[in-house]
């Protein structure tokens, strides 16, 4: 077994290269994973951009038909972006993409994940507004006809998780009225007034009735229902999640 400090690089805390349990050329890891004093980042490949492209050094999320894209529809740290309106999946792990070049539609792109220390700003319009060592969650709802998760509109991060849930009113395909809650994506912590760190876990809160709640598939499939205020959090029957 080959030592830590032994393996090819820069030292015991910083390496670059394949680095592995039992040899320094042979395993698993990609040449891109890095471990430093700032930095703990996992690379992969994901497959196809979407149609929109995807923009330098963003939140990437899977869409319904497999492609991936930027939460948001433009590259810049201002605080004008426009929000990705595409349903996304959320059975699949957030990446970061860790590139200064836009990838076109139809590319195949790598993602970064269990990311130290990213640049929120690309990602939201938050500026420098966010407070330092608190959770930080992407907003949105999920579709109770399709099962995907959609972004707010206006403001798609918080720092906080309303309790009291204010329902949305919606019709289904099938004319059936719900209310849907808004669902509240842990993506990790802040680490300065414009900085997350990305944890490798991306549970699902709400909040109803003044409490705050873990989301579970379990829960979901009872069907629970507070006097016709529909807990829609995923698609019933979507059988996807």
């Amino acid at each position: 077994m080959t030592k830590y400090a032994s393996v090819p690089g820069t030292g015991s805390t910083n390496f670059s290269g394949e680095a592995t349990f039992d040899a320094t050329s042979n395993g698993e890891t990609h040449t891109s994973d890095r471990n430093t004093t700032n930095v703990i980042s996992f690379s992969g490949g994901l497959g196809p951009a979407g149609s929109l492209g995807i923009f330098p050094y963003t939140l990437i999320m899977q869409e319904g038909n497999g492609s991936w894209s930027s939460i948001v529809t433009s590259y810049s740290t201002g605080t004008t972006k426009t929000v990705n309106t595409a349903g996304f999946k959320t059975d699949f792990i957030f990446h970061y993409y860790n590139s200064s070049t836009a990838a076109a539609n139809a590319a195949n792109i790598t993602g970064l994940y269990l990311v130290n220390t990213l640049d929120f700003r690309y990602s939201a319009n938050c500026g420098t507004t966010l407070t330092n060592n608190r959770p930080i969650y992407l907003v949105g709802t999920f579709n109770p006809d399709n099962g995907l998760f959609y972004l707010d509109s206006t403001t798609w991060w918080s720092q906080e998780i309303d309790p009291n849930g204010n329902p949305t009113r919606y019709v289904n395909s099938n004319g059936e009225v719900k209310y849907v809650h808004k669902a509240y994506i842990l993506l990790g912590q802040t680490y300065s007034t414009y900085q997350i760190q990305l944890y490798p876990d991306h549970p699902i809160y709400y909040g109803y009735n003044g409490e705050v709640k873990l989301w579970s598939k379990e829960s979901e499939k009872e069907k629970r229902d507070y006097s016709n205020d529909y807990l829609t959090l995923m698609a019933l029957e979507s059988g996807q999640f």
